[in-house]
């Protein structure tokens, strides 16, 4: 697992979901650094604890990315909300079975899922959406 550093060429165009996308990567490298060792004293979070916060966010970011594309008229926001509910629906799925703060191949091999799906989706998935919000000149806030 490495950790995932924002670089401009991440940018989709909008101030508040760049935003939000720096917010979900420093998340997840928390997530790498506790995983990875670093922080690992009784006075830091869990990587239990730590993805209750990132799940949360990702929940808010999802909500506030959809309401955003919506209110654009985005075409293919189905589509976009669907690939949202099926990593969802991994992310839990996961939670559920990974113990509270064991380091192991599992939460290895679950971290390594969930950053090649943040990066992927950000630099992918949402940059599709760029020209679309450039047009709707949306007033945005978050």
């Amino acid at each position: 697992m490495e950790r995932i550093e924002w670089d401009e060429a991440m940018s989709v165009g909008c101030v508040a979901l760049d935003r939000q996308h720096r917010t979900l990567f420093s998340l997840y490298n928390d997530l790498v650094d506790r995983l990875g060792g670093l922080g690992a004293d009784n006075t830091q979070p869990s990587s239990a604890e730590i993805l209750e916060k990132l799940i949360d966010y990702i929940n808010v970011h999802f909500e506030y990315e959809e309401d955003l594309l919506s209110a654009a008229g985005y075409p293919d926001l189905a589509l976009h909300q669907d690939q949202h509910e099926t990593f969802i629906k991994k992310v839990l799925a996961a939670q559920a079975t990974l113990s509270a703060d064991f380091i192991s191949d599992q939460w290895q091999d679950f971290g390594s899922f969930l950053g090649h799906w943040l990066l992927g989706h950000v630099m992918v998935v949402d940059k599709l959406y760029s020209s679309c919000l450039e047009r709707a000149a949306l007033p945005v806030s978050g």
